[in-house]
């Protein structure tokens, strides 16, 4: 755990953050630290003839993914993922990101949304008239489209158009008025969409058996029964490995030209693909109907600046226990929805970070002790299994990972485990 900690400060800051060219802003969580975690929540493997080995496929819990750094570092160890995050736009950059799984196709994706096109197309491919630019081919109409239930490659097509290269979607419906400095690009995305669409049509039982499932859910961490319950089976997990927000950083926001808090067109999207646009699929995977998805709940005020729906900072104007007393309640209630959903044994790493010296630990352990106080936990409950930390007090020498603006950091890990007296998975 004392590794984890230091590996989410010291590790190397160019490779491999996965959201490189995908999220205005580097992901939070560093994939060796995730890395070292997954190991942790699952047991070590069996160096005794007599013990059969463990199961080489686990499920991985991300209860709050945010841009899904989590989740593909739990398919590329070979293990499934699943991943909750009420945040629309979140759960569409987790919907790219889980897509590309291999370090060509992650290079290939860069290339392609890097908006930098100009080297990229030759003289070969430009004459003296804008007009005979390579022109892009809606995937609708290719040779091997993308097919009309994947939302997945729809999702990356819109996501590079609209967010990446501030291009409206529309604008690709018509070709001759796309920019020039983006047309080599919208060619080379179009065949990788193609190629993606092609390789989804192929023996897709075979890949089902080979490769590792992912699954990206827009809901709410404290409902976390609603959201798993799939035609009646119940999904458990093997462990859980998140990075909790703050009370009132529960979404994320992209900020429009004005600098203030823009609508996310990508958010848009993904809820309208994901039944909550009012379509046929309206309120598939809302976790509760008739009571929202619980944003209003957990604070925070929708257009504030900085990106985000709410803040630590404005939460913590009201008091610092009104702010921990309401962190331990919603901290409280997604551990007691995640408690039902982990196996017998099944472990819990959580890594809070801190630059304002509210104390985590207290926060983690006080919420676990009220879901172990509750009646349908009394045969059992969280068990403290590690605590690690680490303080740095920012000098002129090395910083940590971020470059926080705060003279201080710390980093909070913590273990928690499932122990269950007399039966039963949940």
């Amino acid at each position: 755990m004392k590794k984890a900690v230091l590996e989410q400060w010291w590790s190397p800051l160019s490779r491999p953050i996965y959201t490189y060219n995908f999220h205005p802003r580097p992901a939070l969580m560093n994939p060796s630290c995730i890395s070292t975690l997954i190991s942790s929540v699952l047991p070590p493997p069996s160096t005794s003839p007599k013990t059969p080995p463990p199961q080489t496929r686990s499920k991985i819990l991300d209860p709050f993914c945010g841009t899904g750094t989590t989740l593909l570092t739990s398919i590329l160890k070979g293990h499934d993922a699943y991943g909750v995050d009420c945040s629309p736009h979140a759960v569409g950059i987790s919907m790219v990101q889980t897509m590309v799984t291999t370090e060509r196709e992650r290079q290939e994706i860069e290339v392609y949304i890097s908006g930098h096109c100009d080297d990229h197309i030759s003289s070969d491919d430009v004459g003296p008239d804008s007009k005979t630019y390579p022109t892009p081919t809606f995937p609708s109409k290719s040779p091997h489209p993308p097919h009309p239930h994947d939302s997945k490659l729809e999702l990356v097509f819109r996501y590079v158009l609209d967010y990446e290269c501030r291009v409206p979607f529309e604008t690709w419906r018509r070709p001759l008025s796309f920019p020039s400095r983006l047309r080599k690009t919208g060619v080379r995305l179009v065949n990788r969409l193609n190629e993606l669409a092609e390789k989804c049509g192929r023996d897709e039982e075979t890949e089902k058996k080979t490769e590792p499932n992912v699954e990206v859910h827009l809901g709410d961490a404290r409902y976390l029964d609603c959201v798993f319950l799939n035609g009646g089976e119940e999904v458990f997990f093997d462990g859980l490995v998140t990075s909790p927000p703050y009370p009132g950083v529960y979404d994320y926001r992209v900020d429009d030209d004005e600098g203030g808090g823009g609508k996310s067109v990508l958010g848009e999207y993904v809820e309208v693909i994901m039944g909550r646009g009012g379509g046929e699929e309206g309120g598939k995977d809302s976790c509760h109907e008739g009571e929202g998805d619980g944003r209003e709940e957990m604070g925070g005020e929708i257009g504030s600046k900085g990106g985000e729906i709410g803040s630590k900072k404005a939460s913590l104007e009201a008091s610092l226990e009104d702010f921990t007393e309401q962190w331990i309640r919603d901290t409280s209630m997604w551990l007691e929805a995640a408690f039902r959903r982990l196996r017998l044994g099944g472990r819990a790493a959580l890594l809070v970070g801190d630059n304002m010296g509210i104390d985590s630990f207290d926060v983690i352990v006080r919420a676990a002790e009220i879901v172990n106080g509750r009646e349908e936990a009394k045969k059992g409950g969280w068990r403290i299994a590690v605590m690690a930390n680490a303080k740095v007090v920012e000098g002129d020498g090395r910083r940590p990972w971020g470059k926080h603006k705060r003279n201080f950091r710390t980093e909070h890990c913590t273990l928690l485990e499932k122990r269950v007296l007399g039966g039963g998975e949940g």
